[in-house]
């Protein structure tokens, strides 16, 4: 596959309530691809687990690298692709969590707990997967989904529930010729949008906070890997509008001929 028609960057910022505890961005995203299909994933780990982030981490590099060898062998639809990407995810984080002491549903409430966005470019599709809360975007048309703090998590299936909540839920399915830009986030990322009309001063400079589709369509993105990061730091950081942590991947198509000044 190797798709060079695909400008794809991630970015990851701490929220000011950690920040302000001391505590880790708890936050996670990766991205790959091979010959057959382009993953990319963003998690967040929930805000009560002690060691949050760990499980993100993992569980991020482990469904992307996963599920590209499940989908290069796939001879199923890809939901059930999916649903044995999960199985072979909650085996993952079982091996690990019972290394790490007697107390199994205590490792797994310390260190697993987070929820789970998928976009798969897969057969000349776009697929999106999610389980828990955040937000994603495809061509400008955003869809937050809310849980209300009490998200569903792919590690309480360790715990032997099989309960259909804690699957993958599919949210969209759309051709890649009709796919313009994806946006995948954190919860986090949902104050950007609520704020959007709000001022901050940048290096002099009064302009608005923007919506979240300003990052698919502001072409400045696919100038420099590095932009999407440095905007979040300047949202997050430099002017505190996200308290909670805030992850994005951004997948813009690029035009015949577009050159990025530095891939």
């Amino acid at each position: 596959m190797r798709r060079n028609d695909l400008f794809v960057v991630g970015g990851s910022v701490m929220g000011t309530y950690h920040r302000k505890c001391f505590r880790n961005n708890q936050d996670a995203y990766c991205i790959g691809e091979n010959d057959k299909a382009l993953i990319a994933v963003v998690c967040d780990g929930c805000g009560s687990g002690k060691y949050s982030e760990v499980g993100s981490r993992l569980l991020s590099r482990f469904l992307v690298h996963e599920g590209l060898r499940l989908l290069g062998d796939c001879s199923g639809s890809i939901e059930q692709v999916l649903e044995q990407l999960r199985q072979r995810a909650v085996d993952f984080i079982t091996r690990i969590a019972v290394n790490l002491g007697d107390d199994l549903k205590e490792n797994i409430n310390d260190h697993f707990l987070c929820t789970v966005f998928l976009a798969i470019v897969y057969n000349d599709e776009l697929y999106i997967f999610t389980l828990g809360d955040g937000c994603f975007s495809v061509n400008g048309n955003l869809k937050i989904i809310d849980e209300n703090n009490v998200p569903n998590y792919l590690a309480y299936g360790v715990l032997g529930s099989d309960d259909e909540n804690y699957e993958f839920k599919f949210q969209l399915r759309l051709p890649m010729t009709e796919v313009k830009s994806v946006l995948l986030a954190t919860d986090g990322a949902v104050e950007i949008e609520e704020r959007a009309e709000s001022m901050i001063n940048i290096l002099g400079s009064n302009q608005k906070i923007g919506h979240l589709s300003d990052f698919e369509t502001d072409d400045r993105f696919l100038k420099n890997r590095s932009l999407l990061q440095k905007r979040l730091v300047i949202l997050g950081v430099n002017h505190g509008i996200m308290s909670d942590d805030t992850t994005m991947v951004l997948i813009r198509r690029m035009e015949a001929g577009h050159d990025l000044d530095d891939q």
